[in-house]
């Protein structure tokens, strides 16, 4: 068999198209570079999707993943693209009510805004109030301290003394015997105390003649001292001499605001006929 000459120079049968280096050369796969790495890599035998693109399987992981985050980026950027308030500058939100873009443009809006509040409050008239207690129109200076309801801080006090009695009586926590006759318009006596009282009925209760320990005075016994009024205050009774007698605890209670008929008060009157409380008023 006679031989001939290939394209390339090499010798080669007659029968044959090239010899055997350009065979083999023709034969070999082709070295192609990877779209992740950018390494150069020949291409595998198995023929899939990305056979001629990556190097292996986790360079074509990792370029999925780098797409579907690109992808997401993208849609965001769509999505909550803004500009910011304070500088103008285009920026992707984190939230959708996003308005400036940085820190320092939140600082800058917040001193711009605060200056803006400050010089509104100094330059404008302050409303007119009406003071709570006295009706009267006042108006309170920027930054002024003190009552914001009251013209005054002397109106405040007395008001509050008189709404803190008035609800004392609606709640039944009672106040002083003095206050009480005030507030009902009785006559009263600043010199009654109720050791005087006590002392002068002998510490013995005037309504059922039992003893009243002295010890016991301020506590919750039934036996404890109280100072007792003949005829209630509410009911027109004063706070005299007169009208004031010592009583237990418990006929204290069991009498409370009534009205004692002419029977009881003849009798507590004769029994406080031959007390010192008579001759110490």
């Amino acid at each position: 068999m006679t031989k001939d000459r290939c394209a390339c120079g090499g010798e080669k049968w007659a029968t044959a198209r090239r010899c055997r280096g350009c065979d083999d050369a023709a034969r070999r796969r082709p070295m192609l570079t990877c779209e992740q790495c950018t390494e150069p890599f020949q291409r595998r035998k198995r023929s899939t999707r990305d056979a001629q693109r990556f190097c292996s399987k986790a360079c074509a992981g990792k370029h999925r993943t780098a797409q579907r985050l690109k992808r997401e980026a993208e849609e965001r950027a769509a999505r909550f693209a803004k500009n910011c308030i304070e500088c103008g500058t285009n920026f992707i939100a984190q939230a959708p009510g996003q308005r400036l873009c940085s820190a320092h443009c939140r600082k800058a809006r917040l001193l711009a805004r605060q200056q803006c509040v400050l010089g509104r409050a100094r330059t404008a008239d302050q409303p007119r109030r009406i003071c709570r207690r006295c009706a009267t129109s006042f108006s309170r200076k920027y930054g002024q301290r003190g009552p914001r309801v009251f013209c005054s801080t002397d109106c405040q006090q007395r008001w509050k003394k008189q709404n803190d009695y008035a609800a004392s009586l609606k709640s039944g926590r009672i106040g002083t015997h003095v206050q009480r006759a005030k507030h009902y318009g009785v006559a009263f006596d600043t010199s009654i105390t109720s050791d005087a009282v006590f002392l002068a009925a002998g510490w013995r209760c005037q309504i059922c003649e039992r003893e009243t320990p002295r010890e016991l005075k301020g506590t919750t016994d039934q036996l404890a001292p109280e100072l007792d009024h003949i005829l209630p205050l509410s009911a027109g009774g004063g706070h005299v001499w007169e009208n004031v007698q010592c009583a237990c605890r418990k006929c204290n209670q069991k009498k409370g605001a009534r009205v004692p008929t002419e029977a009881e008060r003849s009798l507590w009157w004769s029994r406080r006929a031959s007390s010192p409380l008579t001759q110490a008023a």
